[in-house]
Formats: structure tokens, C-alpha cells, sequence
């Protein structure tokens, strides 16, 4: 290669990568020593871990703000499926009877909190008509384009 291209191009373009090998790479953790921590038990615990009782409380008032506590000890017992307290759905199944505040969108709301939510809270939706909705297409002039 010419000296000046190779010096006017040396700061712009990378090097090329190194020669592709031609063995296989092996996999990801075929290395013996890939998983040894967590096949190794800890037998000589000499220094308690930061969450743990006993540690020297300047160690803790350094570090406490920078390592995460431990985590609750896991139960023997499994956890319940989501939604089995009877206290879930008590909200959907209870009838509101005891209505004593308006709603924002509802007449008879003070003028001066309206004043001061109505850019806030989105309004009431529309009541929905108790008629079913007439399937889409089913107007007269919905294909009159195509018939034309």
C-alpha cells in the first residue's frame, strides 16, 4: 500500500478484524470453569454479608446506599394464583349504592372545581344506547360507490 493513503486513511478507517479461525467456536459455557461458583459449596464462610447481623455498622452506613438488601426468604409453600383472595374482585361484584360525590362531568358540580379539572379529567363518555349497533356496511349508501 502507498504511504500517504495508508497515512491520510490510517485515523479514518478501522483496522481490518482478525483472520476468522477454522475450528468451530464451541458454545457458550463448554468452558469447565464457566459454572464452578455455582456448583461449588461454601464451606468456609468467614465474612457475614452486608444484610446479615453483626456487621460492623461503619461497613454498613458506607455501603448500605450501594448494595441491594437480601431478599425475603421464599416460602415451602407455593404462592396462590393470582386473583384467589376473595378481596380480589370485591370491586366488580359489590353494587355502588352509596353514590355521594358527583362526578366531574355530572351537573350540580361546583363551578369553581370544574374550573379547575375540566382541563385535567377527560369527560364522561357518551351514554351507550341499550339498541345493539347495526353491523358496519348495513347503510344503503356504505357501497354505493361499487355499485355505481
Amino acid at each position: 500500500m502507498d504511504e500517504e493513503v495508508h497515512g491520510f486513511v490510517a485515523s479514518i478507517v478501522e483496522p481490518l478484524p482478525a483472520k476468522k479461525s477454522k475450528v468451530p467456536d464451541l458454545p457458550n459455557g463448554s468452558d469447565p470453569k464457566a459454572f464452578k461458583a455455582l456448583t461449588e459449596k461454601k464451606q468456609d464462610k468467614k465474612k457475614p454479608n452486608i444484610g446479615e447481623k453483626g456487621v460492623d455498622e461503619e461497613v454498613h452506613g458506607f455501603v448500605a446506599s450501594i448494595v441491594e438488601p437480601l431478599p425475603a426468604k421464599k416460602s415451602k409453600v407455593p404462592d396462590l394464583p393470582n386473583g384467589s383472595d376473595p378481596k380480589a374482585f370485591k370491586a366488580l361484584t359489590e353494587k355502588k349504592e352509596d353514590k355521594k360525590k358527583p362526578n366531574i362531568g355530572e351537573k350540580g358540580v361546583d363551578a369553581e372545581v370544574h374550573g379547575f379539572v375540566a382541563s385535567i379529567v377527560e369527560p364522561l363518555p357518551a351514554k351507550k344506547s341499550n339498541v345493539p349497533d347495526l353491523p358496519n356496511g348495513s347503510d344503503p349508501k356504505a357501497h354505493k360507490a361499487l355499485t355505481e
